[in-house]
């Protein structure tokens, strides 16, 4: 089962006269063209090094320049590094907080099923950051991983851990505390609870190949010490997890006529006109199997015909070909639009949009085909495609809130990853 241990965390001097504030960065995936053209003016925000403006060598430099001119520098003791999020639940507005830790965690290949993903990546995606981590041997953020812990049994040294806390930040809505762990009994109970564990990946599919083709690389060339990455671990039982959808737009560019597209569609599917798509959001919130489809002139809820699923030929189980987004990229997107499957994941034609109100703009102003707003994948099928050994389409989750980058930092370089004696051998 997996294998985690504490860091030695890089993180920024106290003396560099910024705030933490000034210096996180959201994730590489989720950050705005505005955004990061805003963050590139601060010299010393952290998406110089999981975003660099030049490349894996100017992240290399960057990072050399900033350890050797004291602006990170290294906790003389491994810890664990515990990250609060407190945040207001988007679907009703009730105030959540999720409760996790950050570790270095031993890197397996997929087919060893310790570590299980539910999507697939896109290579040049993953090529990006693997260029990145081969040039500075440093994870910039975490990535995202769930365990199991029905009795929470972690949970009373976390929440210890935050009363005194390393960090504490706001931002888009969300509080977010860092506390840290240094005792090394304490470590060693959340050592051994992660070492019954699987683990899901969550967020950070592309972040996490990056490290297993870096174990590769490493190996190939005679060193067979055990990779480690970084990773935020939360506990799947603890009712704090919010998974939002993730829309799909049709490029303008396959595009059919309206009459002709309500025509293909009426064959596998029951069409209701709906007055809003905030009204067809609320329909569909608990009956599966449904859409709402936003065209140029029309809203209107989508019902698959009953029995149709599992007449989907793709070759996944039942339990796969039921899910509304297995639905979706079949019914709709290969069978109506001509994308096939196989080509999805790179094709230009499909986009994917957070927001149903800018799905609409985009498509009542004619720069988008069709939109197709879904319901959020439940925890559940996320673990059950995860034990099939299948993977959902790209994007088919959103864990809410992402963590942020630049609270601490984890070197895979082995003079900097090695951990003292005087821990080693307690």
């Amino acid at each position: 089962m997996a294998e985690i241990k504490p860091f030695r965390a890089w993180r920024y001097n106290n003396k560099i006269g910024s705030s933490i504030a000034d210096v996180v960065s959201p994730l590489f995936d989720v950050v705005t063209a505005d955004r990061l053209g805003e963050l590139y003016m601060n010299p010393l925000n952290s998406i110089h090094l999981s975003v660099p403006d030049g490349g894996p060598s100017k992240a290399g430099k960057t990072l050399e320049d900033w350890k050797n001119n004291g602006t990170l520098v290294m906790d003389e003791l491994p810890g664990i590094y515990i990250y609060y999020q407190f945040y207001k639940c988007p679907f009703n507005g009730s105030e959540k907080c999720r409760k996790g830790f950050a570790c270095n965690i031993r890197v397996h290949e997929w087919s060893e099923k310790v570590i299980l993903h539910h999507e697939n990546t896109i290579p040049g995606s993953v090529t990006d950051r693997l260029e990145i981590l081969a040039e500075t041997g440093f994870h910039a953020s975490p990535t995202h991983g769930l365990y199991s812990d029905p009795q929470n049994l972690l949970e009373h040294w976390m929440d210890e851990a935050i009363t005194e806390p390393v960090y504490t930040n706001e931002s888009d809505g969300i509080r977010e505390i860092i506390g840290v762990i240094h005792d090394h009994s304490v470590i060693q109970e959340f050592v051994r609870l992660i070492s019954e564990k699987q683990i899901i990946l969550a967020d950070g599919h592309h972040r996490f190949e990056a490290s297993i083709q870096h174990a590769r690389m490493r190996r190939a060339s005679g060193d067979l010490t055990p990779e480690f990455h970084l990773m935020y671990l939360s506990n799947i039982s603890s009712g704090d997890l919010t998974i939002l959808p993730t829309h799909r737009m049709v490029d303008i560019s396959a595009a059919l006529s309206e009459p002709e597209l309500l025509e293909k569609l009426s064959e596998d599917f029951e069409l209701t006109p709906v007055s809003s798509v905030t009204e067809g959001e609320k329909i569909i919130a608990a009956k599966p199997e449904a859409f709402i489809m936003v065209s140029a002139n029309n809203s209107i809820r989508l019902d698959l015909k009953k029995g149709l699923a599992i007449k989907n030929p793709w070759p996944f189980p039942e339990n796969i070909l039921r899910l509304d987004l297995t639905i979706l990229h079949y019914f709709i997107l290969e069978k109506i639009f001509g994308i096939p499957g196989a080509e999805q994941r790179k094709s230009g034609k499909i986009k994917f949009e957070r927001s149903p109100e800018t799905i609409l703009k985009a498509v009542r102003e004619g720069k988008a085909a069709a939109g197709f707003i879904t319901r959020p994948v439940s925890i559940n099928s996320v673990f059950e495609v995860c034990e099939s050994g299948f993977t959902l389409p790209q994007k088919s989750t959103w864990f809410y809130p992402k963590l942020n980058s630049g609270y601490f930092f984890s070197s895979v370089l082995p003079g900097e990853s090695r951990l003292p004696d005087f821990v080693r051998f307690q």
